[in-house]
């Protein structure tokens, strides 16, 4: 069975470089890994379990990588065997910059025994290209992340003080400099004397209660008579 194809990183090829020899990476980007450790230079063993279709199981697994040229080119051999059977094949990884991205082209070519190699090749190599392509999403995503640990922090930019205006004296003018003359004091001004008080008019005399017309009747009798005895004639 032969496999190729290529993936675009939006990084420089020193980066993509380091994360492809990082065996801590590519562990984290096989899906289904449960062990992966180096065993010697160049030289790994890996525990996978599947769950994917046809080639579902556990496998285990070994890698080894040669004729390494930082930062452009590797091969791998590969060699592992589970439930379902063996696989045995190698490929190779070619880095290729292309401004600030980096494509890596990948070829392969494996031999299937057991169970494997009756599902068929093209089942196979579906579900290879599966895993491919989410160890390259994988790996694309920790690279996003190792950019950001290390990029700088923003530089705060220092505050500039503004330093206090020079006090200006105020403009003396020829009118403020001269003395003013001093005012004379004002004569006190005589008040006013107070306004009388009104007087409130004295109440009219009560009126003497009038006498009973009998009584002016008998009083008029009284004096014709004196009137009478005193002129009468002797």
């Amino acid at each position: 069975m032969k496999i190729h194809g290529s993936y675009t990183f939006d990084a420089p090829q020193d980066e993509v470089w380091a994360l492809l020899m990082d065996p801590q990476a590519i562990a984290k980007a096989i899906p289904g890994v449960e062990n992966f450790h180096p065993i010697g230079e160049n030289d790994y063993e890996a525990q996978l379990k599947l769950g994917l279709g046809a080639i579902s199981g556990q496998y285990a697994g070994r890698v080894t990588i040669s004729d390494v040229d930082a930062p452009t080119h590797y091969k791998m051999t590969v060699g592992g065997k589970g439930q379902r059977g063996f696989v045995n094949g190698h490929g190779e990884i070619n880095l290729e910059p292309q401004d600030a991205k980096t494509v890596v082209h990948y070829t392969g070519d494996a031999a299937l025994g057991g169970q494997l190699a009756g599902i068929g090749q093209r089942l196979v190599e579906g579900a290879a290209r599966t895993l491919i392509n989410q160890g390259f999403k994988s790996l694309e995503a920790q690279l996003v992340d190792r950019r950001a640990a290390v990029a700088p922090a923003p530089t705060p930019v220092p505050e500039i003080e503004t330093p206090p205006a020079p006090e200006v004296a105020p403009e003396v003018t020829p009118e403020a400099a001269a003395p003013t003359p001093e005012r004379a004091p004002e004569a006190p001004v005589p008040l006013a004397p107070p306004a009388p008080r009104p007087v409130a008019p004295a109440p009219p005399p009560a009126p003497q209660p009038a006498l009973p017309i009998t009584w002016v009747i008998i009083g008029a009798i009284i004096i014709i008579i004196l009137l009478i005895l005193l002129f009468r004639p002797v």
